[in-house]
């Protein structure tokens, strides 16, 4: 019976770590850093509408895109999305990507794009851009 406690109390032991409270390392949730510095673009204005702050950073095999999209417009503008076309150094487009704004963009308003591709368009070179209605 003795014998019966003792392996028991091993076991327990064991089992529970001996006591000891392990301190796990707690990851925050942080938001990604938009690098500035990676395929930065000046902002283009078309017919009231302006994006800017366009960030492309790639890693892990996806490129996060970054955007601002204001109406400068004192009236909404219907707008179901946004397209964003990136071009290489030569002219030739690279991706077009979809910023999603839901039917309108509000007078005097900024909606922010923020989205990712799985190809690595970071070395993009310019853009160009369509409102969808």
């Amino acid at each position: 019976m003795k014998k019966i406690f003792i392996v028991m109390a091993v076991f327990t032991l064991l089992v529970t770590g001996c006591g000891c409270s392990k301190k796990e390392e707690k990851k925050e949730n942080k938001p990604a850093e938009i690098n500035k510095d990676i395929s930065s673009f000046d902002e283009q204005t078309k017919d009231g509408i302006t994006v800017s702050d366009l960030n492309l950073n790639y890693e892990n095999g996806f490129t996060q895109v970054y955007a601002t999209i204001k109406n400068t417009k004192s009236e909404d503008v219907k707008a179901n999305d946004v397209s964003i076309f990136l071009y290489d150094k030569d002219g030739n487009k690279m991706s077009e990507i979809f910023c999603y704004i839901g039917g309108s963009l509000k007078a005097d308003k900024e909606e922010i794009c923020q989205t990712a591709i799985t190809s690595n368009v970071a070395d993009a070179k310019s853009f160009d851009f369509k409102v969808n209605e």
